[in-house]
């Protein structure tokens, strides 16, 4: 398989594109072919193609090994914008009760050792 490059600003997490076109996007990027992507996976080329066609989705495993063979994030590969986390975040904080608040933030600082 040929040499791995970075995202080259062509897509990004706030577009519109499926899964599809996001990953036959992310590929032509690398100049990868589908079969470079296929091989990197273990799978057939046909069920690689599937996918870039949206005829079928891979699994969170192939998900994961695609972020992988792509250099990026799950969260990229999946159009999550970061934008949309923290506004759900948000929104989710503000229907909690003061003491459920309370607890969300020592969670937060047991996980950043504060």
């Amino acid at each position: 398989m040929k040499e791995k490059k970075e995202l080259t600003g062509q897509i990004d997490s706030s577009d519109n594109l499926t899964l599809g076109k996001r990953l036959k996007v992310l590929r032509e990027e690398r100049k990868l072919t589908q079969q470079d992507v296929a091989d990197y996976c273990k799978i057939p080329v046909s069920s690689y193609a599937n996918w870039e066609q949206d005829r079928s989705a891979p699994s969170i495993e192939r998900i994961i090994t695609l972020s992988k063979c792509m250099n990026v994030t799950t969260d990229v590969l999946l159009g999550v914008r970061q934008q949309d986390v923290e506004e759900r975040l948000q929104s989710r904080l503000a229907r909690l009760k003061p003491k459920q608040k309370q607890n969300i933030l020592n969670l937060i600082d047991d996980i950043l050792g504060d």
